[in-house]
């Protein structure tokens, strides 16, 4: 079955590095076989998703950077989270939008064709319960004080921000065949979160903030 490709004008890719617009598109296909559902893949997601629990609540609209293929969007719309799921690269965003059309979320799921760099122009007047970003996508981006200054005029006053953002190395092939390394993994990964002494040791960490009551810039 041929997956549709959402349509990304132009002018949503204004000043945005050509890695982040088209780093991705290649990767869309295979992502899911080879990081998703991968063990290592499906080890820290569940980390992830067990936060998110706890952070975000039905009814709630949610923005989330970089969606990828939709697996984090998906399971925020199945937990009655409306999800407003934004990337840069239209490839993964047909895959995610055919990925909650089967999962019967559509409804919930609102896939947008916006690089990180741009929601803060493109999502101007919006407002939203809280923001979102899984798996290093805010890694690729250069200016991370211009993005939190966008996200404080989207995000209502004491709104949830939680990001992962990834280290400086990774080896998930390491990690994925060899079932004791990889229980090794996941408590050092479930530890780091609570340990700025661990986060270091961690390939992934989440962070966790508020909005303030005073937008940023």
């Amino acid at each position: 079955m041929e997956i549709a490709r959402l349509d990304c004008g132009d002018d949503v890719y204004s000043g945005v590095p050509p890695l982040n617009r088209s780093g991705f598109e290649e990767l869309a296909e295979r992502y899911d076989t080879d990081f998703t559902t991968t063990p290592v893949g499906s080890a820290l997601r569940r980390i992830v998703w067990a936060r998110l629990e706890n952070v975000f609540q039905p009814s709630q609209r949610i923005l989330e950077l970089g969606c990828g293929t939709g697996e984090d969007a998906v399971r925020l719309a199945r937990g009655g989270i409306d999800v407003v799921a934004t990337d840069a690269s239209p490839a993964m965003l047909a895959v995610a939008r055919e990925k909650a059309r089967r999962a019967g979320c559509l409804e919930r799921t609102d896939f947008q064709c916006i690089p990180i760099e741009a929601v803060g122009r493109v999502l101007q007047g919006q407002r939203f319960d809280g923001v979102f970003s899984n798996f290093g996508a805010l890694n690729c981006v250069r200016d991370l004080s211009s993005l939190s200054a966008d996200l404080s005029h989207l995000v209502r006053v004491n709104g949830a921000l939680v990001w992962v953002v990834m280290g400086r190395s990774y080896a998930a092939d390491w990690f994925n065949r060899s079932p004791r390394t990889l229980a090794a993994l996941t408590r050092l990964e479930e530890l780091a979160q609570g340990s700025s002494a661990l986060a270091s040791w961690s390939d992934h960490y989440l962070l966790e903030a508020r909005r303030s009551a005073t937008p940023a810039g």
